[in-house]
């Protein structure tokens, strides 16, 4: 009986130790500890140890942050932000694997105010932060070589940004409809890019890519050198009201000066060979364009022919004399502007042909009285209108019981030009809304005779055209 007690201890006493070793290998963590520290206390959260053998935190990053892994399982990208704080800090790595890109759209119209982002990421994807409209701060780490399409468009609170030396590319308008944006500095070793008095430009100073649309510059002068003007370059640039585009610029991009509503004068040089779509789109305030060459040099510049390029702007080309014949001509350098007055111009003509329509005996034309006897020339014979049919002219007042036709209305929206011999006008345009349209027999009382190529280009919704005889 002793024996078998003997023998029983005996097994126990060795299971005990085994378990012991068993117990050891289900409980004891698998390797060194990964410490975390997401409340900065100085104690890991996992295992409770302080930091005191030197060992680094693990930055767990702002909750709310949406990571995806590479299929690789090489690195992770931050793809979405669902969380509520406006200071958000991107982790260095998530689940052990290094944060290297941030993704397309990731923050996109979300209400963060500063963004840090970890040395190691490489990539912004296109429109990762557009929309941010309270986005006051960004650091670029020194790792990122790309900064995509429209990363931070619409970031209308957002006042510089310092580009680091290792960015390669930044694409279109990655900084555009960025209101406040007083200021884009470039690292001195960035080999792509580079930064003139605050402005984006490529290494060469041969392209310049973004104004900084919110530094508050009302008249700029584009260094000598740029030859091309990119896409999107001044965009709602609400400041400017002067433009001097320098010698030597071949290209102004698409949208280059869109809506630009404060821009009043531009000067173009006759280097310029190509203006890009809707380069002056919504440039509600351009009043004068100033064309460093002649007609000739004009007509043979590329545009899309559905543009409408300056509205209601008008277009002056250059003589270094005051020219024999009438038109807008200007003269002059280093921004100063002097305009050249017609032939015909009263103040210059001897012989002013004079008009009284408000009959004060004083010409409306040179404010000369008429007590030396001269008459004031017949009006022609008034070309009736009747707007209102009324049968009554609004013109004269006549009625039409003398059985004289009334004229037909033109369709607004339709634009005329005048031959250069001022004997017949031409339809060149169309930008109103009507489907159903009627051109005018005559057009400041002459006859038109001819419509022009591409004047109705693009008018997809036209039902109707009526062509006078």
């Amino acid at each position: 009986m002793k024996k078998l007690f003997l023998a029983l201890m005996c097994l126990v006493l060795v299971f005990a130790f085994a378990s012991c070793d068993l117990i050891n290998s289900l409980f004891k963590p698998d390797g060194e500890c990964e410490h975390r520290d997401a409340n900065d206390d100085s104690l890991c959260d996992n295992c409770g140890e302080e930091f005191s053998d030197g060992e680094e935190f693990v930055n767990e990053g702002t909750k709310g942050l949406v990571y995806s892994v590479s299929n690789d399982g090489t690195y992770a990208t931050v793809v979405g932000y669902e969380g509520t704080e406006t200071n958000v800090v991107i982790a260095g790595s998530y689940n052990g694997i290094p944060v290297k890109a941030i993704g397309d759209r990731a923050f996109a119209s979300t209400y963060i105010v500063i963004i840090v982002i970890p040395e190691g990421v490489t990539s912004i994807g296109s429109e990762a932060f557009c929309g941010c409209s309270n986005l006051t701060n960004i650091t670029i780490p020194e790792s990122v070589t790309n900064i995509s399409e429209k990363a931070f468009y619409g970031c209308v609170k957002l006042t510089g940004v310092i580009i680091p030396d290792g960015v390669s590319n930044i694409g279109a308008q990655a900084f555009g409809y960025c209101l406040k944006l007083a200021y884009i500095s470039v690292g001195e070793g960035n080999q792509n890019y580079t930064s003139i008095d605050g402005n984006l430009y490529s290494k060469d100073a041969k392209t310049l890519i973004q104004f900084a649309i919110g530094n508050g510059c009302s008249s700029f002068t584009i260094p000598d050198g740029v030859i091309y003007i990119s896409n999107f370059a001044f965009m709602y640039c609400d400041s400017l009201t002067k433009i001097t585009i320098p010698h030597g610029v071949t290209v102004i991009g698409d949208s280059a000066f869109g809506e630009c509503r404060n821009l009043a004068i531009i000067i173009i040089p006759h280097s310029v060979t190509s203006i890009g779509k809707q380069a002056f789109y919504l440039c509600i305030g351009l009043t004068n364009v100033y064309y460093t060459g002649n007609e000739a040099a004009w007509i043979k510049i590329y545009f899309d022919p559905t543009d409408e390029l300056f509205s209601s702007a008008l277009l002056y080309f250059y003589s270094e004399v005051k020219p024999d014949k009438d038109g807008n001509y200007w003269s002059g350098s280093g921004g100063n502007i002097t305009i050249w007055p017609d032939n015909n111009d009263p103040s210059d003509d001897p012989e002013c042909t004079h008009r009284d329509a408000d009959d004060d005996n004083y010409c409306d034309m040179c404010g000369e009285s008429f007590d030396d006897g001269k008459e004031i020339p017949d009006e022609p014979e008034c070309a009736h209108r009747d707007a209102d049919d009324d049968n009554l002219c609004d013109k004269c007042g006549d009625s039409y019981f003398d059985g004289v036709d009334i004229p037909v209305e033109t369709t607004n929206g339709i634009v005329y030009s005048v031959s250069e011999d001022g004997m017949y006008a031409i339809v060149t345009d169309y930008n109103g809304e009507e489907t159903e349209i009627i051109i005018a027999g005559t057009y400041n009382d002459l006859p038109v005779t001819s419509i022009g190529g591409s004047a109705f280009y693009g008018c997809s919704n036209l039902l109707s055209v009526t062509i006078p005889d």
